[in-house]
């Protein structure tokens, strides 16, 4: 039987020297105890008398070794073993036991320590380990996020909100006028021309479409006066504005 924690094999017997048949110490496993579970859900099925069950997979496996180590070095290799536990961060794991030959890492959860009475330098212990799963890397959105949240924290605003605000006000940044002609009876007026000018401008008539409509496209920021000469339609008059920053003011005239 094999078990190593990192490079520490608790399954040895050390000698002094290469060619001397004297142990600086001596380390055995008395027991075994492994704990591997798997996690079942139960599933209650709306209408149904019975319920589903679901395999979500196995837990870590919790392995609990009972062991002695003895001989002048001893204490050396339990201060090892002691800093993995104070450390709380996972190590290589090798054994040959069937059982748990494919736990590669673990984690020293307790360890407790017992001295032989009356023996100097022995020194019984008790460890839990407990399987360390490796976590799945982080998905596309999940470092997407973990950027973000780092350039926030730096003071930088990430650039997915730079994209969304620029779309934004690109959406607010409304440089049409649009408008509908109506006659005495709130019908839509098709064939009226509406002129529309500025300080700056006139542009050619528009004329209102089968629905009344009609519409000037791609202006630039700055007043606007909407009118029309038509008899019976003399009296639409509109001013309107066009700010780059704001939605622009929309005409509706009635007659």
């Amino acid at each position: 039987m094999s078990v190593k924690l990192d490079d520490i094999d608790l399954t040895k017997a050390v000698k002094e020297q290469e060619t001397s048949s004297s142990f600086s110490e001596i380390r055995t496993i008395h027991a075994i105890n492994i704990t591997d579970r798997r996690n079942i859900v139960e599933i209650e099925i709306p209408g149904s008398q019975g319920n589903m069950l679901q395999d979500m997979g196995c837990e870590p496996v919790n392995i609990s070794f009972f062991g002695e180590i003895m001989g002048l070095t001893s204490i050396q290799t339990l201060e090892k073993l002691f800093s993995k536990y104070d450390a709380g961060t996972p190590f290589e794991f090798h054994s040959d036991i069937t059982a748990i030959a494919e736990v590669n890492k673990v984690i020293l959860e307790e360890f407790q320590i017992e001295e032989a009475a009356g023996s100097i330098s022995n020194y019984k212990y008790r460890m839990l380990l407990r399987e360390y799963k490796e976590p799945p890397p982080p998905s596309l959105e999940e470092e997407q996020q973990e950027e973000e949240q780092k350039q926030k924290e730096e003071g930088e605003t990430p650039a997915r909100e730079q994209q969304a605000s620029k779309e934004a006000e690109k959406e607010s940044q409304v440089d049409d006028i649009r408008g509908q002609v109506l006659d005495s009876e709130g019908n839509p007026a098709k064939g009226v021309k509406v002129k529309i000018k500025s300080s700056e401008v006139e542009y050619q008539p528009i004329t209102t479409d089968e629905n009344g409509y009609y519409e000037l496209l791609d202006l630039p920021e700055g007043k606007y006066e909407i009118t029309c000469d038509e008899e019976g339609f003399e009296d639409i008059k509109a001013e309107v504005e066009i700010k780059k920053s704001s939605s622009a003011a929309v005409a509706t005239n009635e007659q």
